[in-house]
């Protein structure tokens, strides 16, 4: 315990130093709230994605309120599908955005809060945020395929594409407030029930042209699978 304990004060002090994530991604492993990808999901009826800077926090309010209806939810924290687990299995749900402005929108929370772990990333600015934050390097793929450790690739995007078309329900970030409309209709909920949250209370430099370039270029494979998820799955649902 004490040699783990020393181990985290040597690996902040390395991330510090070094513009690395070594230790959240340490922590991560023995995690029931982030990052953990092998949990079991035969307790849950529905299980929330929720990958940062996509809306999550108002939809977590939602499925509170669904709680109440005796359905059982995993939800309030971030982690991918479960690789232990039939996807099929239980009713996945998540919120879908475009990675570039996510990333940006990630980039900004993190330079403005000096809590958050990565914020001495964000303080080396933008370039050496994407290229040192696991966050924001391909992490729709990392997270519907399960992969989260894995180097993104081709086979990696198709994976979690196949993973996402057996969800129950895939929530467009840029269409959010009609698509919550649908979850409050599917669920019964009162429809008056609509909290007041901002999205991202610092909206900038989502048109700076060298920020885009930059971001684009690390979530590669999450670009095309998120016009692959708008062509292939939000086309054909009603």
């Amino acid at each position: 315990m004490v040699k783990k304990e020393l181990l985290k004060i040597i690996l902040k002090l390395f991330d510090r130093f070094l513009n690395t994530e070594l230790y959240l991604r340490l922590v991560s492993e023995s995690s029931s709230w982030s990052d953990n990808n092998s949990y079991s999901t035969k307790e849950f009826d529905l299980i929330f994605v929720h990958i940062p800077k996509t809306g999550g926090t108002t939809f977590n309010s939602f499925l509170d309120e669904v709680k109440k209806k005796d359905i059982q939810i995993k939800n309030r924290g971030h982690f991918p599908v479960s690789i232990k687990s039939n996807i099929s299995s239980v009713d996945y749900y998540t919120i879908i955005r475009d990675p570039v402005e996510r990333s940006i929108s990630y980039y900004n929370t993190c330079l403005n809060d000096k809590k958050n772990y990565s914020h001495h990333l964000a303080k080396k600015g933008f370039d050496v945020f994407m290229r040192r934050c696991f966050g924001v390097q391909n992490i729709f793929c990392k997270y519907y395929s399960g992969y989260v450790d894995a180097d993104v690739d081709e086979a990696i995007m198709n994976t979690a594409l196949t993973n996402l078309k057996k969800f129950k329900r895939v929530i467009l970030f840029e269409n959010i407030e009609n698509d919550l409309k649908k979850f409050i209709n599917e669920f019964n909920l009162d429809k008056n029930f609509i909290p007041n949250i901002d999205y991202n209370s610092t909206k900038k430099n989502y048109e700076n042209d060298e920020f885009k370039k930059v971001a684009k270029f690390y979530n590669f494979y999450d670009d095309l699978l998120y016009e692959r998820v708008k062509r292939e799955i939000l086309n054909n649902l009603s």
